[in-house]
């Protein structure tokens, strides 16, 4: 299947959901980046120069991989976590500045892995993505240094957020 991206808005959960559809294969993210890049204009995924350390955090492989993918081609350092357990573990022996969170995960919630890992690293910033609106307010409290964006996410907000974050 073709798909224009020039005149496609597409979030990256969409995108995502696409390639499952018509079985496509993680592998092909990488050829689709050329286009991706194109259809956001000429700087959306530019290389920024390496800045900063990100850790992806969330249950979904499909995602993780798409996150740590797109962030590495805007010229980002990244990790993945696939549960709250594996991002404590790394966060212990790694440098972060941001970490994607997702809310759900399988061993614990998301703000509840932030609260960790904020003690474990002092000054890390958090990204959390969600689809429920219930938890933007909830996430906020948390206090500075948190960003939320409400699913679906473009690569462009995303790619903000972390500008902001970093």
């Amino acid at each position: 299947m073709g798909l224009d991206l020039e005149s496609e808005h597409l979030g990256i959960q969409e995108i995502i959901s696409l390639w499952k559809q018509h079985e496509a294969r993680i592998s092909s993210l990488e050829a689709s980046l050329e286009e991706l890049s194109k259809s956001l204009g000429s700087g959306a995924l530019e290389p920024m120069g390496g800045r900063g350390t990100v850790l992806v955090v969330d249950d979904d492989p499909t995602l993780v991989e798409t996150y740590r993918l797109l962030l590495e081609r805007a010229g980002y350092s990244a990790e993945a976590a696939f549960n709250g357990f594996e991002a404590l573990k790394k966060a212990r022996r790694l440098h972060f500045d941001v970490a994607i969170v997702d809310m759900s995960l399988p061993d614990i919630l998301g703000d509840e892995l932030v609260r960790r890992l904020s003690e474990e690293r002092e000054g890390l910033k958090f990204l959390m993505i969600t689809g429920y609106s219930s938890y933007k307010a909830r996430f906020e409290s948390l206090g500075s240094g948190i960003k939320v964006l409400m699913k679906p996410v473009s690569v462009e907000e995303m790619l903000e957020a972390l500008r902001e974050l970093a």
